[in-house]
């Protein structure tokens, strides 16, 4: 398993047989600072996939209820009056407005968190100028 590994490793980051990289591979430092970032960018989407199934099935586990009773009084009752049917429709847009709100909610907390993550990885990599003077954070004393 650990040559698999291995070698799906050196395939990524073009690492020779030897464990030396190859020309245009990108410096080990440079892989592992990218490492945790990816991992941080998986959770974000696996977690904002989780939230948006739970608030779907909890957005239909409550219009099935309301569905099935006005469904279900119009059978017994042998056919629909035009109130109930406009009741029906209504409930129905009412539902696909709520699954429409909780997509567009979903999708801007996930840009906003992945836009976080981009900004504080940035900032991470961002080198410092060397070239500029060292500017002192403090003041003397009078």
């Amino acid at each position: 398993m650990a040559d698999v590994t291995a070698a799906n490793f050196g395939r990524l980051w073009g690492s020779g047989i030897a464990g030396g990289p190859t020309e245009g591979a990108p410096e080990p430092s440079v892989a592992a600072d990218l490492v945790l970032p990816m991992g941080h960018a998986m959770m974000i989407a696996a977690s904002r996939s989780a939230s948006y199934w739970l608030g779907l099935a909890q957005i239909l586990a409550t219009h099935q209820t309301r569905s099935v009773r006005a469904i279900g009084a119009a059978a017994i009752e042998g056919g629909a009056a035009e109130s109930q049917r406009v009741a029906v429709a209504e409930q129905l847009r009412t539902l696909l407005r709520e699954v429409g709100d909780l997509a567009t909610r979903e999708a801007r907390i996930l840009q906003n968190e992945l836009d976080n993550l981009g900004e504080s990885l940035a900032q991470a990599l961002q080198q410092p100028d060397l070239s500029a003077p060292h500017r002192r954070r403090w003041r003397t004393k009078l």
